[in-house]
């Protein structure tokens, strides 16, 4: 199917440099062939927004990883564990 629209659309720019006019048909044809390249642009750049949303998604994952570690490791820390006036303090 693409070859036969693509050859079509041949036959409608060699008429355009030949100052032909065109059919309505023809122009129809161009018009709908513009918007199916500008509708697979618009597809690409949804393909390329959902990977991105994918990454930081995994950006986020990695950081409440690290966060629930950190908030893990302070909890268990011996100097937390005392008074914090102590802490840190040679008496």
């Amino acid at each position: 199917m693409d070859a036969v629209i693509k050859e079509a659309l041949e036959g409608i720019v060699d008429k355009i440099r030949e100052g032909k006019k065109l059919t309505d048909s023809e122009v129809l044809l161009l018009v709908v062939s513009q918007l199916r390249r500008e509708q697979e642009m618009i597809r690409e750049g949804l393909k390329e927004l959902k990977l991105d949303m994918y990454r930081r998604f995994d950006d986020v994952d990695s950081l409440m990883k690290l966060i629930n570690a950190l908030s893990r490791w302070i909890r268990d820390s011996s100097c937390w564990s005392l008074k914090l006036s102590s802490c840190g303090r040679s008496s």
